[in-house]
């Protein structure tokens, strides 16, 4: 008989890296929704402020990885 593992589902640690980026998507998409602007201007500071956010979340994990590795 098949023996089935009921402990849960077991995420693979590179899944949760992606979990920074979805939570800047996130909160861009909450704070152009509530701007009352031009559409062209609310999409090009919603390119601004992803472009921003991913330079910064990219050093951020970095340096987190480095002193992880410590």
């Amino acid at each position: 008989m098949n023996q089935v593992n009921s402990t849960g589902i077991k995420i693979p640690k590179s899944s949760w890296r992606l979990l920074p980026f979805l939570v800047l998507g996130v909160l861009v998409f909450a704070f152009n929704s509530s701007l009352e602007l031009n559409y062209l201007v609310k999409g090009y500071i919603t390119l601004l402020e992803l472009q921003a956010g991913i330079v910064v979340l990219y050093f951020l994990l970095a340096k987190l990885g480095k002193s992880q590795k410590l």
